[in-house]
C-alpha cells in the first residue's frame, strides 16, 4: 500500500498519440492503433487536445488489469489491487510447495488444480 501512494488501478490510462515534429497528435483508438496503424509513440498520461499531446492534470492512476487475473474480481481500489497481488502471491507459493513436498503421494501438500481446488491431477 505504501509503495502505489494514493493511485488507484486503471486498466486504460489517457494516452496520447505523438505523430509529427514536436507535441503534434493524431486521434488514436488504442495504443497498438497508435504504433501499428498511424505510426505514432504512445505518451502515457496525456491526451491529444487541439492537435497537440497535453499532459492529463492530477492524474493518479496506476496502469493495471481491469480484472485480477488470479481470481477474476473487479480492480476499482487499492485495496483491490493489493488484495489480487496478495491472492496472486499465495497460489503461487501453494503450487511451488506442493512441488517441493511431494510425500505420501501428494497427500502431505496436496497440489492445487488449474481452477483453485486442491487436486494432484494436473500434475501426473
Amino acid at each position: 500500500m505504501k509503495t502505489c501512494g494514493n493511485r488507484d488501478p486503471v486498466p486504460s490510462p489517457p494516452f496520447c498519440c505523438r505523430t509529427g515534429m514536436g507535441n503534434a497528435c493524431t486521434a488514436a483508438t488504442s495504443r497498438d492503433d497508435c504504433t501499428m496503424n498511424l505510426g505514432g509513440q504512445v505518451q502515457e498520461g496525456k491526451t491529444c487536445s487541439a492537435g497537440t499531446c497535453a499532459p492529463v492534470m492530477g492524474m493518479q492512476a496506476i496502469t493495471w488489469w481491469g480484472a485480477c487475473p488470479e481470481t477474476g474480481t473487479a480492480l476499482s481500489s487499492r485495496a483491490d489491487l493489493v488484495a489480487c497481488v496478495d491472492a496472486t502471491a499465495d497460489q503461487i507459493v501453494t503450487e511451488l510447495l506442493c512441488l517441493q513436498f511431494r510425500g505420501n503421494g501428494g497427500a502431505d501438500w496436496p497440489c492445487p488444480a488449474p481452477d483453485g481446488s486442491p487436486s494432484g491431477a494436473f500434475l501426473k
